[in-house]
């Protein structure tokens, strides 16, 4: 079995941003076990390596800051690796010396999920300390009606923001509904804001700029990545991996119970 990246489910307690279309309120929970955890990582170590694993993402079912050393432990765990932490940014805002502990423990990558393009301005010290810092800095969009489309050239938008505020890479997120949804609320949230056809413009406006510009590389698992403009453009049409081949798989998730999944929203998909 092969798979492009191992993503950890942090076992972190609540989340400080109720986002209205929250896919981890959609998709099976389980209870954290971080003593579980500890128990199975030099098996998933040794997993990860053996699949070929290229890099590791901090993720979770919640905000993984909310409990910054479970992060500290897995960036340890798995130093050998590229490590990408996925967060909303909140806690760094809050309490910016999180940024030098994490130099400090080699992360390589700060990706921002964001839903608003004042979220830019919003962060706007918070960049500025991660490249002093030589952090790549991601900035992942979640596309619904909150990022204002009407009558506004966003991807250009996005594109400008990205340099002003000197962030790396740039990656448009379709919001999606898993098969059977836990919670109907997020999944009638993302139908009544239209997420999917705004996706699709969006998409559409991105394809415009990718034919002038450079092809960078492809994943195993079909995602495409393209210089515009010296930004690291990608898009992504789904939020989970509900399912995978048998061969080649887009992540190994070590889940926040201490099993291993190839399923966020399967826990029929456990091996380990």
């Amino acid at each position: 079995m092969k798979a492009n990246n191992l993503a950890i489910s942090i076992p972190s307690e609540g989340c400080n941003k109720n986002c209205p279309y929250c896919i981890s309120k959609m998709t099976e929970s389980v209870e954290n076990d971080f003593d579980k955890m500890m128990r199975n990582t030099e098996k998933v170590e040794k997993l990860a390596d053996k699949a070929d694993v290229t890099n590791v993402l901090l993720t979770g079912k919640t905000e993984p800051l909310m409990d910054f050393g479970k992060v500290e432990y897995f960036l340890n765990a798995f130093s050998d690796f590229p490590i990408e932490l996925q967060t909303n940014g909140i806690a760094l805002l809050e309490n910016p010396i999180m940024m030098e502990r994490l130099f400090l423990d080699n992360l390589n990558v700060v990706a921002f999920s964001i839903d608003k393009i004042e979220d830019f301005e919003r962060f706007k010290n918070v960049f500025i300390r991660l490249k002093g810092l030589k952090i790549l800095i991601r900035v992942t969009v979640n596309v619904s009606s909150m990022l204002n489309i009407d009558n506004t050239p966003i991807f250009e938008t996005l594109i400008q923001k990205c340099k002003e505020h000197k962030i790396d890479q740039l990656t448009l997120r379709k919001l999606s509904i898993p098969l059977d949804p836990k919670d109907d609320s997020a999944a009638k949230w993302i139908q009544d804001h239209y997420c999917e056809e705004l996706y699709t413009q969006l998409y559409e406006d991105a394809m415009h700029a990718i034919r002038k510009s450079k092809h960078i590389r492809s994943t195993n698992y079909g995602t495409h990545i393209y210089d515009i403009g010296g930004i690291a453009f990608s898009y992504s049409d789904y939020c989970i991996q509900e399912r995978s081949g048998d061969d080649d798989i887009r992540s190994l998730i070590f889940m926040n119970d201490g099993h291993v999944y190839t399923s966020w929203d399967s826990t029929a998909s456990a091996f380990i």
